[in-house]
This record gives structure tokens, C-alpha cells and sequence, in this order.
């Protein structure tokens, strides 16, 4: 698995866009990552020095890098956050083997352009610097998450704080149990962004904090064990924020229902309307009744109205649009399912998952694992501090590595599987163009 997916992930079709990786979508999909830079292996877990993550990422050259890993295990990035400042990078943590790869400690930073982010679990922890789990910065643009898990959070898990930043998909990844008494999911202060196939849960508040000076894209995504929803910008500045929220299902737990599930939206301190949104085909279950049955209410699980013109009383007012607005079809266009498949690909896909072909272990670790199983059995649960989950390390988890895959060239490509395609397995090939022809992939 970790060879089909780099190559795939570097191969480059004889047209000028392509998608950051197979399945990418909405308006981080193009991000190019490190595609026809260099490749790194990480070979340790130490926060610093040559064959680290932190090393790999602080020494990229301009024309890329894709960082792959021989081992597994969690990095302790407390005393130096990894802060990703160079472009055109990619962190493919589906490459590694075993049980995968996760931060701690800490907080990851993305202040370059172009990169791509795979597989890795991001749990900040009681004891960690900075707060948050990831951070994207304003200077950043065209960036994907794809299959990570963020949890742990002392402040919030995913926040971006200047409305510059554009081009921006987290998808098939999750966000859940910020740690009390803060307990937030993001705040998503951004131009475009698209939240795709992904899970919220067990956060008090910000599920998201939505400002969206473009537009939010928030498609199949599920919701489950809030206190305060998809806050709708809760502010009184001026703006345009606007979100398109469609296919997505709704979830509470027994004893912890809630009839609405976006909330916050105001008038401005001149008395207009800040924030627009579309709603289609989403359903809303907060009967309590543990069983996964959600109805499609329409607008009746947004708190507050439509705004009107004169309307004095201003509060939980916005606009709303019948049509969805423009989306990322510019890029890539997010393909959307109706909400109960949605729930299905979420409970099946979503967060890091392990992929190592010579592994047998689970398809998740043991925190995602209670996370989903929470989920699926409609279970509350908030916690202070990660150790208050029954799980090993306390409370992270404990990420099992195995022996690599020979790579003899450290193209990225283990030697196995180039000989299948008839590759060189002592000189590096990654960047090998490729065509296709009725579906058969061939060097051009």
C-alpha cells in the first residue's frame, strides 16, 4: 500500500492540473506538494536531527519534497513546534509502517504554500506548547489534510485566524474531544475552504467557528456530541461570509440532544446580515433514542431566522440562499453523496487509518477506535485530559512500528514494487512522467 500510494502521489499526467493525490476535492485539491522534488525518509522519531520529521521538513529544497517514513511511533514536538515554512512539501504518513505515525506535544504549523498532509495523527495533549493541534497560517495557500486525526486540543483542534488564507480541504479526517474546560473544534477565519467527508464530536463549542470571507464548503460531513454547532461568524463586523452546508448529518447523544445544529449568526453594527447560507439535504437526529434515524428538518435546525429588512430584533438573523453558491468547481468540484452514505464513509474512512501492506494490526488505533465506537453506539463523553480514555501511553495510545519495505534507491518506491513495473530499483524514478491510455499507465 505505501508504494501504490507515493507513486501514484508522484507520478505526473500529461496535462497541466492534476489533483494533489487520487480522491483529492474542493479547493485544496490542486495542491502540487512536493511532486517533482526530492524524497526523505524519516528513519526516527527524535524532535530534531538528521532523519527526523522536523530535519526532513526544515531542509527541503525549493522544488519540493516528499517526506516518507521507515518508522512508526509517535514525535514529541513540544520544545520545537513543527512548523512547515517551505513549499511544496508533502507528509505522507500513509508510507509508513505498522501502526502509522503521530505528534504530540504540540502543535503543527503550515505557514508555506502547496502542502499536502496524509495520514498522521495530531493529538496536542494537557502538557503541550501552543495549544493548538494545526494551525494553517494567513500566508498559506492551496493546502489539503487528508485522513488525519486531530484531538487533544487546549485550545482549539484546526484554526486558521486571517481571512488571506485560500484554498484550503480537509477531508476523510476528524476533529474531536478538544479537552475541557476550553473543549473547541476550529476556528475557520479563511477566503476558500472545503470541510469534505470528515467528523466533529465531543467538542463543547466551534464545530466550526465559521468566517468564511469566500466560502465554506461543508459536504458530507458528521456532527456528533456538540454543545454550541457550526457557529455562523458571531460577529457584529461587516462581511460576507457565506457557507454551502449539504449531505451532512447531525448527531446527539441520549440525554445530550440539541434542536439546533448552526447557530450564532448576527446582524452587523450597521443592522446588515453577515454571514449567508445555503442548507440542502441534511439530516438533524437529536430524539435520544439511540438509533441512527435523523429526519431532514430544512431550515429548522438553524437558530433564528431569515433576516428581514427593519427586522429590530437583529439577533440569530442571516441570509439564505436557495441555490449553492459557486463552489470549488474551478478546481476540483466535491462530489456529493446524500447523508446517510455520508455517515457510512465517515464511520468507515474518516481520521488516520493504517495502511502498511505487511501489517495486520486494525484499521485504526486504540483512541480513533473508542472515538468511532462513541459515535456509532451515541455516546457522550467529554475530558479534561487525554489519559482520561481507557487506552495505553497514557491516554495517546500506543503506535506499534515494523521492519520497512526494502528500498534500495529511497526513491519513496520499495524495491518490490518496481520490479513490478519494471522500474530501476538502485536509481531513483519517483518523478517519472507518466501518460494513460485506456486505462494502462505507461512512462512517457
Amino acid at each position: 500500500m505505501k508504494a501504490f500510494s507515493l507513486l501514484i502521489l508522484l507520478t505526473i499526467p500529461l496535462f497541466s492540473q492534476i489533483p494533489a493525490f487520487p480522491g483529492a476535492e474542493g479547493f485544496g485539491a490542486h495542491a502540487n506538494g512536493g511532486r517533482g522534488g526530492d524524497v526523505y525518509v524519516v528513519t526516527n522519531l527524535n524532535q530534531d536531527g538528521a532523519g527526523s520529521l522536523k530535519y526532513g521538513v526544515d531542509n527541503a529544497p525549493s522544488s519540493g519534497r516528499t517526506i516518507v517514513f521507515a518508522v512508526s511511533g509517535y514525535i514529541n514536538i513540544r520544545n520545537g513546534r513543527l512548523r512547515v515554512v517551505r513549499n511544496n512539501i508533502t507528509i505522507a504518513g500513509q508510507t509508513a509502517p505498522g501502526d502509522g505515525i503521530g505528534l504530540y506535544d504540540g502543535t503543527m504549523r503550515i505557514t508555506g504554500d502547496n502542502c499536502i498532509v496524509r495520514n498522521l495523527r495530531l493529538r496536542h495533549g494537557k502538557g503541550g506548547a501552543g495549544g493548538d493541534c494545526l494551525n494553517v497560517d494567513s500566508s498559506a495557500h492551496d493546502s489539503i489534510i487528508d485522513h488525519v486525526s486531530m484531538q487533544f486540543s487546549t485550545d482549539e483542534n484546526i484554526s486558521f485566524f486571517n481571512s488571506s488564507l485560500d484554498n484550503f480541504t480537509m477531508q476523510r479526517s476528524l476533529s474531536a474531544w478538544g479537552l475541557e474546560s476550553h473543549n473547541a473544534g476550529g476556528l475557520w477565519d479563511l477566503e476558500d475552504g472545503s470541510c469534505i467527508d470528515s467528523l466533529w464530536a465531543h467538542h463543547h463549542t466551534r464545530n466550526p467557528k465559521a468566517r468564511p470571507y469566500g466560502l465554506l464548503e461543508w459536504v458530507n460531513n458528521v456532527t456528533f456530541d456538540w454543545g454550541i454547532g457550526f457557529i455562523m461568524g458571531d460577529s457584529q463586523t461587516p462581511a460576507p461570509w457565506k457557507a454551502n452546508v449539504i449531505g451532512s448529518y447531525f448527531l446527539s447523544p441520549p440525554s445530550y440532544t440539541d434542536n439546533y445544529a448552526l447557530e450564532k449568526a448576527t446582524v452587523d453594527r450597521h443592522g446588515n446580515p453577515n454571514f449567508s447560507l445555503h442548507l440542502d439535504d441534511c439530516l438533524h437526529d437529536a430524539d435520544g433514542d439511540n438509533v441512527i434515524n435523523g429526519t431532514d428538518k430544512g431550515y429548522a435546525i438553524v437558530r433564528g431566522s431569515e433576516f428581514s429588512p427593519g427586522d429590530p430584533s437583529g439577533a440569530n438573523r442571516y441570509l439564505k440562499s436557495a441555490t449553492p453558491f459557486p463552489g470549488a468547481s474551478g478546481n476540483i468540484a466535491v462530489s456529493v453523496t446524500d447523508p446517510k452514505t455520508a455517515f457510512k464513509k465517515v464511520i468507515s474512512d474518516a481520521g488516520a487509518v493504517r495502511l502498511s501492506a505487511n501489517y495486520n494490526g486494525p484499521l485504526r488505533d486504540e483512541v480513533d477506535t473508542i472515538l468511532f465506537n462513541n459515535v456509532v453506539n451515541q455516546v457522550h463523553s467529554r475530558i479534561s485530559r487525554e489519559s482520561d480514555l481507557p487506552v495505553a501511553n497514557n491516554g495517546f495510545g500506543t503506535l506499534t512500528s515494523t521492519a520497512p519495505p526494502i528500498d534500495t534507491d529511497l526513491d519513496g518506491m520499495p524495491d518490490y514494487w518496481e520490479r513490478a513495473l519494471g522500474f530501476s530499483t538502485i536509481t531513483q524514478n519517483h518523478n517519472t512522467v507518466f501518460g494513460s491510455t485506456a486505462g494502462t499507465f505507461f512512462p512517457a
